[in-house]
């Protein structure tokens, strides 16, 4: 019986070897690339944490969003405004003319 189980975790990890050894390959890029964005922001990726960092990533994001809403809607405030006071200039200009 115990022969049965050596046998079958030597089947199992042989099979299993090509699975583990790729799972290491992408850790390791996943690494190198979780480094690059964190100093790409101008953090050490030694002393941040993904956690922290991807944190404050969302938050920013989430602030980036409603700050372009705001433009936005600020942008058609102005332009809503401006029509109407062009507008009303091309009136007081017509009656001025008349």
């Amino acid at each position: 019986m115990l022969a049965y189980f050596s046998s079958l975790r030597e089947a199992v990890s042989s099979a299993a070897a090509p699975i583990i050894i790729f799972i290491f390959i992408c850790l390791c890029h996943l690494q190198e690339l979780y480094a690059a964005v964190v100093e790409y922001y101008g953090e050490n990726h030694r002393t941040l944490p993904p956690t922290t960092f991807f944190s404050l990533f969302m938050r920013f994001v989430k602030a980036f969003k409603v700050c372009v809403a705001s433009c936005c809607l600020l942008m058609d405030v102005n332009i809503s405004l401006y029509s109407a006071l062009l507008c009303s200039a091309s009136n007081v200009l017509i009656e001025l003319s008349l």
